[in-house]
């Protein structure tokens, strides 16, 4: 397994321990019709879905923990009422990891 960055000290690192450019998975959130309030707003200007980053120092742990870390933390969001489904991609790649459908 290749070695991750663990801290980021780049423009882009968010205070929470994220990071758009190297936290290892990024995961979209697919919000239902409607619900525009929780979209953000583009470089283009349109609403766009949110994206979630996981925690830079769980980098180096493999995609399945990553990812069942990520769900548990989104359950107890807001977003979780008003999402249809969760996809998952490779930060680097931008290679699609997979799919979680939201059962409502």
């Amino acid at each position: 397994m290749p070695k991750y960055q663990l801290k980021c000290d780049c423009s882009l690192r968010n205070t929470n321990g994220t990071c758009p450019a190297h936290s290892r998975v990024k995961m979209g959130i697919m919000l239902e019709h409607g619900a525009d309030t929780f979209k953000k707003t583009g470089t283009n200007g349109k609403l766009a879905n949110p994206y979630w980053y996981n925690y830079m120092k769980n980098n180096n742990q493999g995609e399945e923990n990553i990812i069942r870390g990520m769900v548990r933390r989104f359950e107890g969001d807001i977003l979780m009422k008003f999402t249809n489904k969760l996809e998952f991609y490779d930060n680097e790649t931008k290679v699609l990891i997979g799919g979680l459908s939201i059962k409502k």
